[in-house]
């Protein structure tokens, strides 16, 4: 499924909210609409320490009501299904338990 662009998803933040996203908060949300996973996308757009404190960052990106406005329409408009995010959500754990994973986040921490 083809990822939007930021420029895409500040079209439709306006729209929606009348005002752009952040470019932080358009990376967060072009990063959650890739992997599904809100710690990934925390960490991409928000270059933090820990995957923990990605993890809550993504989350309070992804759960502001203007950034779940313009979640909400790329998904409409993309045709992203509860089914194909499950997909994605799966492969990002599966990513994460492989030997290869856990080696590279212990160097993270």
């Amino acid at each position: 499924m083809p990822s939007p662009t930021i420029k895409t998803i500040q079209k439709i933040a306006k729209k929606k909210n009348g005002k752009e996203l952040t470019p932080k908060q358009a990376k967060a949300v072009k990063v959650y609409i890739e992997t599904g996973s809100q710690a990934e996308a925390g960490r991409q757009a928000y270059p933090t320490q820990t995957l923990e404190s990605a993890r809550v960052t993504g989350h309070e990106t992804l759960t502001k009501p203007y950034v779940k406005n313009v979640l909400a329409e790329l998904m409409d408009n993309i045709g992203l299904t509860d089914e194909y995010l499950m997909e994605k959500v799966k492969e990002g754990i599966e990513r994460l338990t492989s030997k290869e994973s856990k080696s590279t986040l212990s160097n993270w921490r």
